[in-house]
């Protein structure tokens, strides 16, 4: 095929549809006249039927095209082969706009000459944010071809099509789920414009969520301007009786055992709204010293865009003191990433050794205070449901941060009770991960931390380390800090039902009390085992630890029992 290009020519675009009308075999084979840009690999080896040699054809036409062939087409059909002809290669385009592309995207700041990629990608963002904003019919095409020797032109025509609105959402399944919620849960609004990027993200945010998940890939079903989603949904046992016992010695000359103990209770969407109910009761190792936690919290409160949580704290150690926290919570979940959560707590730790008649200077009589604080935080969180019996690569995080006054009461040198005023900083976070080794074999992380920043900071404020859930290999609230961080790394095997794994819970720790700083690096370590059973899932634990006060030894390891049921 020669050149047939001098001066001004216009050359337009088609698909390719006139190519059978040279294909008469029933079988071809596909070469190129130029095998300089290697794109013989691209081609199907062997004979193909003319069917598939249409379909091939054009795709290779689209391929050319794209890398900056404009002339590329069919030069001859010789028997079973057809040869194909490049043309000369444009690397740039000069192009303009169809004034209805100003409405979906800003045209004031493109660029008019473009590369072939930045065509290509300037194509594709008019048709998704079009999709987005309720054409998911939209088309453009580039036409109007003008080549003037060096330098080719051309213009973006855009159709959008017939504007579509979300209509009703359909549940399928035996499934306790108000439609109403759903549809605010998954940002599908009826009446609202179709939004193609809410429909990919629906299988996640399903998943997001511990008491649903999906049977297959969600449907969607045009009807004149509308457009009918079908979810086929079943319920995801999330409701949870969990509990554990941590057996260990009573001092380290003692052949006696002590124990301590936890119970738990939660309860998700129980009335199919996405409402959450918890409960936790925590016996510790020291005498008469228990822990109870109450967390409740509502999605959509009022119908609004918005959910509310609050939480009640109660810790009491023996006679010492006894530590009550309230905190409320404003929820704003962005459903691309993650939720954000604005909060104000209100904490109160009272010493029940204010009136020091008597001093001991080996007491923690001087280490305690009555200490009220008033935080307002802010705080970002994204997290995906996982089950812990499978291998899969995801991530969940924490982060954030609280800020306020708080007031201290305390006596001074002669036992006179005076209050101070002064400001406090908290901080808190986790981020966990899975990383898939191989079919069987994985590596899990967890990285988390906390810290209170104040003036001083007094014992019975410290955050209270150790135990199955937190720090293994020490018991119950043994480790004190103001500070610390946290890093976990456990080997997991996997089996059917069955988790056998290494562990490894390591980190650095901080105690802050008044003037005396004590910094230690503690580390625990041990085997465990995790297996699943119709009565419900059993977690053991044997682990070794060592600090600044516990020595590695048979008489100061541990066992950690687990249990928890699920319905």
């Amino acid at each position: 095929m020669k050149e047939i290009i001098s001066g001004n020519i216009f050359f337009f675009f088609f698909l390719i549809t006139a190519f059978s009308q040279d294909i008469q075999d029933e079988k071809f084979y596909l070469a190129l006249i130029d095998k300089s840009l290697n794109l013989e690999k691209s081609l199907p080896k062997g004979y193909l039927n003319k069917k598939h040699s249409r379909q091939e054809l054009k795709s290779l036409i689209y391929k050319l095209r794209n890398k900056g062939f404009f002339l590329a087409s069919i030069d001859s059909t010789v028997r079973d082969t057809a040869y194909v002809y490049l043309g000369k290669k444009f690397n740039d385009i000069h192009i303009e706009l169809d004034g209805s592309v100003g409405e979906i995207i800003k045209t004031s700041s493109l660029k008019r000459r473009l590369s072939l990629d930045k065509l290509g990608k300037l194509q594709r963002e008019i048709v998704e944010k079009s999709e987005n904003r309720g054409y998911p019919f939209a088309k453009n095409f580039l036409d109007s071809i003008q080549i003037n020797r060096n330098e080719i032109k051309g213009k973006i025509f855009y159709k959008p099509g017939v504007f579509i609105r979300f209509d009703t959402l359909s549940i399928k399944g035996n499934v306790k789920i108000k439609k109403e919620f759903l549809s605010r849960l998954l940002r599908l609004e009826k009446g609202e414009a179709f939004n193609q990027k809410k429909l990919n993200n629906i299988p996640e945010n399903i998943t997001s969520q511990s008491y649903l998940s999906l049977t297959e890939s969600p449907r969607v079903s045009f009807q004149y301007d509308r457009a009918y989603i079908y979810l086929s949904l079943k319920k995801r046992l999330s409701n949870e009786i969990n509990g554990f016992l941590g057996l260990f010695p009573k001092s380290n000359s003692s052949d006696q055992l002590g124990v301590s103990g936890e119970f738990n209770l939660k309860l998700n969407n129980p009335f199919g709204s996405g409402k959450k109910i918890e409960v936790k009761w925590k016996k510790l190792p020291q005498r008469r010293s228990q822990e109870l936690l109450l967390n409740y919290q509502h999605p959509f409160f009022l119908k609004l865009p918005f959910g509310i949580r609050s939480s009640l704290k109660v810790f009491s150690q023996d006679t010492l003191f006894s530590n009550v926290a309230f905190k409320a919570g404003l929820d704003v979940d962005w459903i691309y990433s993650g939720k954000i959560i604005f909060s104000y707590s209100l904490q109160r730790s009272n010493s029940n050794r204010l009136d020091f008649l008597q001093l001991d200077e080996n007491s923690l009589s001087d280490k305690l205070a009555k200490v009220n604080s008033q935080l307002y935080g802010i705080s970002w969180e994204k997290n995906r449901i996982e089950d812990d019996f499978l291998i899969r690569n995801y991530w969940n995080t924490s982060i954030g941060l609280s800020f306020g006054s708080r007031e201290i009461v305390e006596p001074d040198s002669s036992l006179i009770l005076k209050t101070t005023k002064t400001n406090q900083l908290n901080i808190e976070g986790y981020i966990s991960t899975l990383f898939p080794l191989k079919k069987n074999l994985a590596l899990y992380s967890l990285t988390s931390w906390e810290g209170i920043f104040a003036e001083k900071v007094f014992f019975n404020e410290l955050f209270r380390l150790g135990g199955l859930r937190s720090w293994r290999g020490f018991s119950d609230n043994s480790l004190l800090a103001s500070k610390y961080i946290k890093q976990s790394i456990e080997l997991r095997w996997y089996s059917q039902n069955t988790v056998v794994l290494a562990f490894s819970d390591f980190g650095y720790v901080i105690n802050d009390v008044i003037e005396d700083s004590q910094e230690q690096y503690p580390i625990g370590f041990g085997v465990g085992l995790k297996f699943r059973s119709k009565a419900g899932v059993f977690d053991l634990a044997y682990a070794f630890g060592h600090s600044n006060n516990q020595s590695i030894g048979l008489n100061s390891s541990k066992i950690h029992i687990g249990y928890s049921t699920v319905f």
